[in-house]
């Protein structure tokens, strides 16, 4: 059994031609190799530009703006959709044990769920509690459905 160089040399030529046809025809849709924008916008009033341009806020205007504000001695990372493609991280603490600023008449003093763009890589512990700037979550998101009422506020200070 002889192989025929020149068959395969053409086979090759033709197959490069191929593929370089189809990868032209690909490069003007852009439209169809996007990804699907997601349904619900759960950080509308959050995205960089805009959360760039407002800049961070000082600890009286977070709170001014906030719907609750709290002390907590721990904050656990629930879940993250980043490997999921996007940039939400659901947080949770067990026990709340400062109440600084409520407007809903909420005494939230055992576990307490919110969202956040924003991911906390801070220790918080007795000896070193985190403020927690929290705003309510839309009445038509899907969140609250699941119980989750509050998001971090766009801006506020880590703290």
């Amino acid at each position: 059994m002889r192989v025929n160089v020149g068959n395969i040399k053409q086979y090759l030529c033709s197959l490069f031609i191929i593929v370089l046809v189809v990868l032209q025809s690909c490069a003007g849709d852009e439209e169809v190799l996007r990804p699907k924008v997601n349904k619900y916008d759960l950080f509308k009033e959050e995205h960089p530009a805009v959360a760039e341009s407002k800049g961070r806020l000082s600890e009286a205007a977070a709170t001014e703006k906030s719907v609750l504000v709290v002390k907590v001695n721990n904050l656990v990372l629930i879940d993250s959709s980043l490997n999921r493609g996007g940039s939400q991280y659901l947080y949770s603490t067990a026990e709340v044990t400062n109440m600084i600023k409520t407007l809903t008449g909420d005494s939230v003093w055992n576990s307490l769920m919110f969202i956040s763009s924003t991911r906390f890589d801070v220790n918080v512990t007795a000896a070193h509690p985190m403020t927690l700037f929290l705003d309510s979550i839309a009445e038509g998101s899907p969140l609250k459905a699941g119980g989750i009422k509050y998001k971090w506020l766009p801006g506020a200070p880590v703290l």
